[in-house]
């Protein structure tokens, strides 16, 4: 009885430890397996990364960039048309009153200070 029992024990004991081999086998090829896949994680952000920027410039070369440039172009292009004008209209104001006075001041002085018309 002794006999089957140290038997039992060693096969008992050889079990566990392919057992525990088995285990220890499997979480090594676990912790390999994560890494390359946190390898090809990082890869793929890295191309996702690329793909993104290629699409920003896609969208600003597009038609929808080119609308947009054109738009913002025509607007500023407006804008500085409708400051000149309101520029030259106040220089033409300025140069309208600045002439309105002069006139003023030689129809003064044409005026004789006894009343008559000077020629």
């Amino acid at each position: 009885m002794n006999k089957v029992m140290s038997v039992l024990l060693v096969v008992f004991l050889i079990i566990s430890g392919w057992m525990h081999y088995d285990t220890q086998r499997k979480l090594l090829a676990s912790q390999q397996q994560m890494l390359r896949l946190n390898a090809q994680l990082t890869q793929m952000s890295e191309q996702m990364a690329l793909v993104q920027q290629e699409l920003g410039r896609v969208n600003a070369d597009g038609i929808d960039g080119m609308v947009k440039d054109a738009n913002d172009a025509l607007l500023s292009g407006w804008e500085s048309l409708v400051n000149t004008v309101e520029k030259e209209l106040k220089r033409a104001r300025e140069n309208s009153s600045d002439k309105g006075q002069r006139q003023k001041h030689s129809e003064a002085l044409l005026e004789s200070p006894d009343g008559t018309e000077r020629i």
